[in-house]
């Protein structure tokens, strides 16, 4: 089986920003990470220069090398210059009168070194790679241990289900709401008790994971690869690229295959669009959005050296690339 990620340095992702240097209050730098999440490793970078929020424009793989843009208000060059955290490194970029915030990037840039690639897989590689598109799948990263039963029982307004699942999972955000419930059996103010960024990452879980389900039934049959959350499926032939929903209670949808589709599954899941409209907790309430079933791979280059195979490449944002890795070495 091709392996990814056996140590950090096999997975190099840059970030291609579209942020602008200027003038203001608020200090744009680099920050390069190894092994750590991006939440984690921004939080130690803000108790290092004594900010409450450091800003960034979209989350990176832990086991990996990452550079990304990130913005803390009052900061200076020198206090940037200055910082020193193990295995986090950050490299001043300019100010501006704005925080950088999620989705401020054009995309990443990904090398990726994939090991013990034996005969077969490396012969399907060559004969895939001559197509530069791949679909648009959300991957592991998205959905952690519970985080999809949760979203769905927030929307299916199983709060106790939620907190449940909340504090057996590993998060140190989940400390306070596990206290809470202890003493008391109000299941929303615990939940409430969870950053905000926590609460919309659940339901945005269970969003992507009926995203993928709408395109495995949609691109029907082809090459499977298993994951947590279900399969995969990439077609054998080329599909043209249409905007898939994200739903949400204000997801209207044109197109009949696609709504034939998203109507059965809803029902299969006992839930309606409006149930994105949660009064009890509006925060996490979801409109809905679209995203692309396929996307270009860019500028793709490799190299073979025996059972290994480098990979250098550019995706849009909110693209996965273990996604790529996985259409082009485990789909059969």
């Amino acid at each position: 089986m091709a392996l990814i990620k056996q140590q950090p340095e096999d997975f190099i992702v840059e970030e291609i920003t579209n942020v602008k240097q200027g003038k203001g209050d608020y200090c744009y730098f680099w920050l390069k990470k190894k092994n750590y999440t991006t939440m984690d490793a921004v939080r130690r970078v803000g108790r290092l220069l004594g900010v409450k929020k450091v800003g960034f424009a979209g989350t990176k793989d832990k086991k990996a090398v990452t550079r990304q843009l990130c913005s803390a208000y009052g900061v200076t060059k020198q206090m940037v210059e200055r910082a020193k955290l193990k295995d986090i490194e950050l490299d001043f970029f300019g100010y501006g009168d704005v925080p950088i915030s999620l989705g401020d990037l054009e995309g990443n840039k990904f090398v990726i070194i994939v090991r013990d690639v034996y005969a077969k897989q490396l012969n399907n590689f060559k004969s895939k790679i001559k197509n530069k598109k791949v679909v648009n799948y959300f991957d592991e990263q998205r959905f952690s241990e519970y985080n999809v039963e949760i979203g769905k029982a927030i929307v299916t307004r199983d709060f106790k289900k939620a907190v449940e699942l909340i504090c057996k999972g590993k998060g140190d955000y989940n400390k306070a709401a596990f206290d809470y419930i202890g003493k008391n059996k109000n299941y929303v103010v615990a939940l409430q008790m969870l950053p905000k960024k926590i609460l919309t990452l659940f339901v945005h879980a269970y969003q992507s994971w009926l995203w993928n389900e709408t395109v495995r039934i949609l691109v029907g049959g082809g090459s499977e690869v298993k994951y947590s959350q279900g399969i995969f499926v990439f077609p054998n032939k080329k599909i043209r690229n249409m905007k898939i929903p994200l739903l949400g209670f204000g997801t209207e949808i044109e197109e009949n295959k696609i709504k034939k589709i998203i109507t059965t599954l809803l029902k299969k899941e006992g839930i309606t669009l409006r149930d994105f409209i949660i009064r009890q907790l509006p925060e996490v309430s979801v409109d809905g959005s679209e995203r692309d079933m396929v996307i270009d791979v860019k500028d793709m280059k490799y190299w073979i050296d025996g059972d290994r195979v480098k990979l250098s490449f550019f995706l849009p944002k909110g693209s996965y690339a273990t996604i790529v890795v996985k259409s082009l070495f485990e789909a059969k």
